[in-house]
């Protein structure tokens, strides 16, 4: 896989349990064999977590990975009851193989890319997390069939969030909120003629911090990554027959020499050869 949310897209996770987890003075939990993947999310209390045999503390905010086999012993701080969310899961990866006899699907185990212990330093992403490990809890204690699918999205925008705040400490999660809003204006906008400082009005910035804030989420400046939106958005109209013209004015091109100028730097032919 090349990324992280690569593989997040192609694995399918079988969510067994959700438990929002209040503990009283004696509480304790022991198991030898996990049978199953398991992550918490402590976000009040602390706790003594044992994993094969090696002893941690945890407090809130830390981010815990118990992997397929492992042995595990938790108790509370009877002085700061712990409370935590809890999942249990088993995941694998479906593989297709587009060869005779065409129906051959074989199934792999990657390893995830978790630590054991992770302290969540953000209180903002921590916060979101916290939310949405709650929404994963309602969802899932309605039980019904109709929402095992939003179960798997919940989860997995909850480890592609947990991974993201992992890789880039850095990052401010409120920056990253505000790119976002920025990248959905730019889709559902494309076709207008959109300046830079438009999308910095958008979250009330300047220019200049739009700019370091966007390229160093999306590794790309906002002009780039607007002008990606428009030729993928070219490519697929080129396709279905549009005219060099059209396609122009529709992805929010007025000059359409420019557009063709454009459409090469980033696709790398002319439009008008891209549909025949």
């Amino acid at each position: 896989m090349n990324s992280d949310r690569e593989l997040m897209q192609n694995i399918f996770f079988d969510i067994q349990m959700v438990i929002n987890r209040h503990t009283w003075a004696e509480w304790r939990y022991n198991e030898k064999y996990l049978t199953y993947y398991n992550i918490m999310l402590i976000y009040e209390g602390e706790g003594t977590f044992i994993h094969n045999n090696k002893k941690y503390i945890v407090h809130r905010g830390d981010f815990v990975f118990y992997s397929l086999g492992d042995s595990r012993s938790i108790s509370t701080n009877p002085n700061n009851l712990l409370k935590c969310y809890g999942v249990n899961f088993v995941y694998t990866i479906p593989i297709f193989h587009n060869e005779p006899p065409y129906n051959n699907w074989s199934f792999t185990d990657v390893k995830l890319p978790i630590d054991f212990i992770t302290h969540i330093d953000d209180e903002h992403i921590l916060d979101k997390l916290i939310s949405m490990f709650d929404r994963l809890f309602r969802v899932h204690i309605s039980n019904t069939v109709l929402n095992h699918q939003e179960e798997r999205k919940i989860f997995i925008d909850i480890l592609d969030l947990f991974m993201f705040s992992t890789k880039n400490r850095d990052i401010n999660y409120k920056n990253k909120i505000r790119v976002d809003n920025i990248i959905k204006y730019m889709t559902k906008h494309f076709s207008e003629d959109i300046s830079i400082s438009d999308l910095a009005k958008q979250e009330n910035i300047s220019v200049s911090y739009l700019v370091r804030i966007f390229k160093s989420i999306t590794n790309q400046t906002p002009i780039t990554y607007l002008n990606n939106i428009r030729m993928n958005k070219a490519k697929q109209l080129l396709l279905n027959g549009c005219s060099v013209t059209e396609t122009s004015e529709i992805v929010g091109f007025s000059d359409i020499y420019y557009f063709s100028k454009t459409f090469k730097k980033y696709i790398g032919i002319n439009p008008s050869d891209y549909h025949h």
